[in-house]
């Protein structure tokens, strides 16, 4: 489990040093003070050492353009400007320190010549533009890579992978209701006899759910609810709330990630079922021993996860508010005494 975290040059995360970390974080902010890049920064210290994670997260703001990658690489560095240097360092009790490093380099030479093929000319190069990604963990650098800019496309050079038992990190965004993967990812715990895994955490959704089952509609197989009457019901049916936690219970059995990163988690959820959210999230939290850090800007959430300290062990709960502070992003930290205080006086802590 991370302790604590530090970033600094990501995005618009000029500098936030040593920021406490608990089992379940819920952090806060009004938009554009950097809560769904707080979670990027979190996923890139555990997912750096794949090929396309830098598409990957553009992917999730939509970003895919045809723009140069030096252009889409900009955007990753504080003030747009490639001539910072991005850290996240992060402790936890089992791992110690680790720390990733990511730099622009404008002239990089590879060890041999490269074919590259632009404009259908053919030619080979040794210098390039790209993006070094650097790993260490106490002080001992055990990952190197670097991402060469070609033009239209990208090379990936990996010149050190020293990494052993790397932790799982899930990144579920907003817009995710059911996953696209819910069938497989189902029919995988299925083939266990594993079912039971998830049931007891839906049926604080749907009590009277009895078993899920996959039924194939043509080129697709959907999920449908046994809700122990004498006809089934598709899963789509059933309510945002159910469909969303089906997803992150779904991901959580299966991915068994040991940090899992939900942006808005209320996104989709009525005001009314916030609190069987938060009893989800907690009981998925001990299931499936993982560490959950969410965002939202919603004041229902937050106030259900402030129900949720109250009803379990506070110490396993942190809330912390991103806001401007002389036009930096400043973390502020919420005790469970504190939050309660903020809530009960209508204090704007979104």
């Amino acid at each position: 489990m991370i302790n604590s975290i530090s970033i600094k040059g990501f995005k618009n995360l000029e500098k936030i040093e040593n920021l406490p970390l608990n089992k379940i974080t819920l952090i806060g902010g009004k938009n554009n003070t950097g809560k769904t890049t707080f979670l990027e920064a979190v996923f890139l210290n555990y997912d750096f050492n794949y090929s396309g994670i830098i598409e990957k997260i553009l992917a999730w703001r939509e970003m895919q353009g045809a723009f140069k990658n030096k252009d889409k690489w900009n955007s990753f560095f504080y003030n747009s400007n490639s001539s910072n240097i991005i850290n996240i360092s992060v402790n936890s009790v089992n791992r110690g320190n680790e720390q990733v490093k990511i730099s622009f380099i404008n002239n990089y030479e590879t060890s041999g010549p490269i074919q590259i093929t632009e404009n259908g000319i053919t030619s080979f190069r040794k210098h390039f533009n790209a993006l070094g990604i650097n790993h260490s963990r106490n002080n001992i650098v055990d990952y190197q890579a670097y991402i060469l800019d070609q033009g239209v496309t990208w090379n990936y050079l990996q010149e050190i992978d020293l990494l052993q038992n790397q932790p799982s990190v899930y990144f579920m965004g907003e817009r995710v209701r059911l996953c696209h993967e819910n069938d497989k990812f189902l029919g995988v715990l299925d083939k266990a006899d594993e079912q039971e895994k998830i049931l007891p955490l839906l049926r604080i959704f749907e009590p009277n759910l009895v078993r899920l089952q996959i039924i194939p509609e043509g080129k697709e197989n959907l999920i449908y609810a046994d809700l122990g009457k004498n006809y089934k019901m598709p899963v789509n049916m059933l309510g945002d709330g159910f469909c969303r936690c089906l997803s992150m219970s779904l991901i959580l059995a299966v991915y068994n990630a040991e940090v899992f990163l939900i942006d808005e988690v209320g996104a989709g959820i009525h005001y009314s079922v916030q609190n069987n959210l938060w009893d989800f999230l907690v009981k998925a939290s001990s299931i499936f021993n993982c560490q959950i850090i969410a965002t939202t800007h919603s004041s229902d959430t937050i106030k259900s996860f402030n129900k949720a300290i109250k009803n379990n062990n506070p110490s396993d709960f942190s809330y912390i508010r991103l806001g401007r502070k002389h036009d930096a992003i400043t973390p502020y930290v919420f005790d469970a005494e504190t939050l309660d205080y903020s809530i009960s006086s209508e204090l704007e802590i979104r």
